[in-house]
């Protein structure tokens, strides 16, 4: 039995009804995920603030909007800095004075070589120190030593830079210097193959005494990797603290990868939040200005902690580096607020996952518009649609009961992010076939109407894309939409082939197969330098296209170009896509106005033109970790900029062609 274009439709609608009903549902867990934690690195502002005192600088700090303090494991390095202990090799200690090499043979303490000795005169640092050697190095390498004044510990490890700067848990004195000025803490956690569970339960009892906001792993691995059983233990505790995840911009993913943080999330129920920090080379590289736009900016991609490193100038003193970060973090606090975010411990989003029964519904609607493409493009299909259906729907919506659903939704997304931009053209490219092939004309209104019908198109396929892709994974970027690059490209392909449909020796309006036809007639003909010459310039452009693309662009933006985006940035409230205002949507009013005054020669470059505008659309809405109300308001500014830029086109095209045919009319006349 054939299926009726009504039941597409229907399907469709119903895939759309229910993308709604998730992006409200997502709408209403967004605006209620507004807490934001200020978080200042201790370590960081210990050496930017040297010669000040530590305690006024940080209650002017918690006056300014900080709400919490990162706190790191303390290091030997750290330790003899700040006057704690002293860290010697065998042989540096001969040449010290006091007779130490005395004492240790008094002690009866056999040295070799290859053994560090850790001098301090506190019980306190000695009993912490050899504690945390012992949970990473084993009793039988670490021995403490008392002698009448001072406390050795004498570790079976040579004194190397590594050791130096191995993590050996947390001074609980900082964490009580930090709890009596009433700020939050946010432990800095590094892991070592060597912590076992006794350590990890000792420590999570320990934490538990200290108001602690939430905890940041340090390194690439989570505690406990790769034991099951120990990320397993850490995923109990964390259902108690919010965990974050680091956000990058120059790996192969969006998140810092820290080994283990997937389990970690899943069996923690996804108590998870992201980290937003700039490096201490761009702290020092960029103007104080441009950081508070990247803090402030950095909350719409769903960063919650704004991990914040002080402000460095070489050139300034302590006082004044200090004076400007207290400046910029009172600003940052004064913009989130204005914005509507609260300045308080973290909560994870209240949004977890979609119902599947939605999902199946999105997944209906997708094959049946993909069915849609296959018809306008192979009219010969169209008895076949209902197989086709069936083939696709099938095992794509049994995928979603399937521990595998996640790949199912990535292949659906990436499917819809290619379907509903082909669509939206292949469908004016037809209807500009027919226009032509009866006569009709086109007014401005109706104009306006087909406009309005293909970027509804391509805006139902981004709803669809956001509705099936809405889940935690996504919103957090621990599962990220793949086949960018695809999405980007096979769109051109399938409007191609759309145009060779309808606009070789045969159309597709009248002959069913006209594709393979024209193709056929393509391959056939004869190529020339100018074709050559074409396809260089096409090949060169598709090029910086693919790189220009995608989460990890190719190469950067130029100058101009970035000033014209942070004056957006100023004057809007998001700022729409280059590719969309500058390129497609003018492309497509442009298209539109070629289409009704005959002008058919354009229609293939000015329809590949607009398919980059209404893909960057699609794939504007693939950004979970951007809250959908951005999305939408940076799509809207899109259409409305690109507009503008369209008919300011239109009337200089126009205009210019005015004047052309004036200049031949006189040159005839003479």
């Amino acid at each position: 039995m054939e299926m009726k274009n009504k039941t597409i439709y229907i399907l469709i609608i119903l895939a759309l009804i229910s993308s709604l009903i998730i992006g409200i549902q997502r709408h209403i867990a967004e605006n209620q995920y507004r807490r934001v934690d200020l978080t200042i690195d201790l370590d960081e502002l210990m050496e930017s603030a040297q010669g000040m005192d530590l305690k006024e600088v940080l209650t002017d700090l918690k006056k300014a909007g900080i709400h919490s303090v990162a706190v790191k494991e303390i290091t030997l390095n750290k330790a003899r800095a700040m006057g704690l202990l002293g860290v010697y090799s065998p042989s540096e200690l001969r040449f010290l004075p006091g007779g130490w090499m005395d004492v240790l043979e008094t002690e009866k303490l056999n040295t070799t070589d290859n053994m560090t000795l850790i001098i301090t005169d506190s019980d306190r640092v000695f009993e912490m120190i050899k504690e945390q050697l012992t949970a990473r190095f084993g009793k039988e390498k670490v021995a403490g030593y008392h002698t009448r004044d001072f406390k050795i510990i004498s570790l079976a490890f040579p004194k190397t830079a590594e050791l130096m700067n191995l993590e050996l848990g947390f001074d609980f004195n900082q964490f009580d210097f930090v709890r009596e000025l009433g700020l939050k803490i946010i432990p800095r956690i590094k892991n070592h193959p060597n912590l076992d569970e006794t350590y990890i339960i000792q420590l999570f009892e320990r934490l538990s005494e200290y108001p602690v906001s939430a905890i940041v792993f340090e390194g690439d691995e989570i505690l406990g990797f790769p034991k099951d059983s120990r990320l397993s233990l850490i995923s109990h505790y964390l259902r108690n603290y919010p965990f974050g995840l680091i956000e990058t911009v120059t790996g192969s993913a969006p998140n810092f990868h820290q080994k283990g943080m997937e389990k970690v999330a899943r069996l923690s129920g996804y108590n998870i939040t992201r980290v937003f920090s700039l490096s201490r080379k761009e702290m020092k590289q960029l103007d104080p200005e441009s950081i508070l736009g990247k803090w402030s900016r950095s909350v719409e991609r769903n960063n919650r902690i704004i991990y914040i490193k002080p402000i460095f100038k070489g050139h300034f003193a302590s006082e004044r580096n200090v004076a400007l970060t207290i400046e910029y973090v009172n600003k940052l606090k004064t913009e989130l607020t204005e914005k509507g975010f609260i300045i308080e411990d973290v909560k994870t989003i209240p949004f977890k996952t979609a119902s599947k029964f939605l999902l199946v519904l999105i997944v209906a609607g997708a094959t049946a518009a993909g069915v849609q493409m296959i018809d306008l493009i192979l009219p010969a299909l169209k008895r076949y649609r209902s197989i086709l259906f069936v083939v696709f729907f099938i095992p794509l919506g049994i995928m979603l009961f399937t521990p595998m659903w996640i790949l199912d939704i990535l292949l659906v997304a990436l499917a819809i992010s290619i379907i509903f931009p082909s669509v939206a053209l292949i469908w004016f490219i037809r209807e500009a076939c027919i226009r032509k092939e009866t006569g009709a004309s086109m007014n401005i209104k109706e104009g306006c109407v087909v406009f309005c019908k293909v970027v509804g198109i391509a805006l139902a396929g981004a709803l669809l894309l956001a509705g099936v892709l809405s889940d935690i994974r996504f919103f957090m970027k621990l599962e990220f939409f793949r086949g960018v690059k695809l999405a980007f490209v096979v769109p051109l392909v399938m409007i191609w082939a759309g145009f060779m449909a309808y606009w070789g020796k045969e159309t597709a309006a009248k002959d069913s197969g006209a594709l393979v036809k024209n193709m056929h007639h393509f391959l056939h003909q004869h190529i020339l330098v100018k074709h050559l010459a074409i396809m260089g310039i096409g090949g060169a452009v598709l090029l910086i296209y693919l790189l220009r693309s995608g989460n990890l662009p190719g190469f950067s933006v130029p100058v101009f170009e970035q000033e014209m985006r942070n004056l957006l940035e100023t004057l809007l409230l998001v700022r729409p896509r280059t590719k969309e205002f500058l390129i497609g949507y003018p492309a497509l009013v442009l298209l539109i106005w070629a289409a009704a005054n005959g002008r058919f020669n354009f229609l293939l470059p000015l329809a590949l033109l607009a398919g980059v505008g209404l893909i960057s659309l699609t794939n504007t809405f693939s950004h979970l970790h951007i809250p959908i109300f951005i999305s939408l308001l940076r799509t809207l500014y899109g259409i409305i900029l690109g507009v503008v830029v369209g008919i300011v086109a239109v009337v200089m095209i126009w205009s210019v062609a005015r004047c052309l045919e004036k200049i031949q009319e006189v040159l005839v006349d003479e």
